[in-house]
């Protein structure tokens, strides 16, 4: 576990990937963690700013223990884009953390995260009440989704309130036809050395919608990670194991992005979505008129 004076600098070198959700983090999470000079935990999601902040920075800053001097270390919690409080508990850890945030069309995110959560739960209300109000449980907490409420744009501004030029954003439908260019761009924000090109990252998609879940895995799964159970393993060779089972879990439904088939769903689900969310789907298109991806400030990057 790392001691007292290095915690404050390991703060300083924990950039943040706060979602959106099924926008291509566990993609991000596969590829970042291949780069020599960008460090990823064991766990994908450390959910630390949403539903495991009672755990204690002790805990959060454990998981990177094995982040070499050179090292940037991401936390990369989709659910930091849906839990209200993230923000503000990411700030009191660090008010100049670098925060990167893929924001996507609302009516593709409703759908797509209705898919996901169907492949993976018990039982799931109708996408009409979906999109209306949903309660889920992440982790020890059970986190309500109200889409309808101008969800997209309003955590959106949130996020450029509070971090401003430290917060890089980009356009999903951009991410999807050139990731190479963003994965460039995050290399710049952060400050590392550049290492992607064409030839050093493989082009997939690692966590789509329409995978194929086994209920009872994905159950026993998350009752293990439950509490940060599994963070509490400080072995590095089991660490290295857990994520190594979970690379090769992930890649069970691997596809590439510019595969015609990623973004299509159900055109029942499509037509609710696109009605019910017009509002929040004119507004992140004229946020995105401009350039597809900004500093929070509006700035185009790079």
């Amino acid at each position: 576990m790392t001691r007292g004076p290095d915690r404050e600098e390991l703060r300083r070198r924990i950039s943040i990937v706060a979602g959106m959700p099924r926008s291509g983090t566990t993609f991000l999470y596969h590829t970042l963690g291949q780069h020599p000079t960008i460090f990823v935990p064991f766990i994908k999601e450390t959910d630390y700013f949403s539903v495991n902040d009672d755990l204690g920075p002790r805990w959060y800053l454990g998981l990177f223990q094995e982040m070499l001097p050179h090292q940037v270390g991401f936390d990369i919690s989709p659910s930091y884009f849906i839990v209200p409080t993230a923000v503000d508990r990411i700030l009191e850890f660090n008010r100049n953390a670098r925060v990167v945030l893929a924001v996507r069309d609302p009516a593709e995110f409703a759908a797509s995260l209705y898919c996901q959560l169907r492949n993976a739960a018990w039982r799931m209300p109708a996408f009409e009440a979906f999109i209306e109000h949903y309660s889920g449980r992440l982790g020890p907490a059970r986190v309500d989704l109200e889409l309808r409420k101008n969800l997209v744009p309003q955590k959106l501004e949130q996020y450029r309130e509070a971090f401003g030029d430290n917060l890089l954003f980009y356009s999903f439908a951009f991410f999807k036809r050139n990731p190479l260019v963003v994965l460039q761009a995050i290399e710049s924000f952060v400050g590392v050395s550049h290492h992607f090109t064409e030839k050093t990252f493989e082009n997939v998609v690692i966590n789509a919608a329409d995978r194929k879940n086994l209920k009872l895995f994905g159950y026993l799964m998350g009752q293990l990670k439950r509490r940060g159970g599994l963070a509490f393993v400080t072995n590095a060779s089991i660490r290295r194991m857990l994520r190594s089972a979970r690379t090769a879990s992930d890649r069970m439904s691997k596809k590439g992005y510019d595969d015609s088939a990623i973004g299509q769903y159900p055109p029942e689900y499509m037509r609710i979505a696109e009605e019910a969310l017009a509002d929040q789907r004119t507004a992140i298109r004229e946020v995105f008129a401009n350039a597809q991806m900004q500093l929070g400030s509006g700035t185009p990057y790079p």
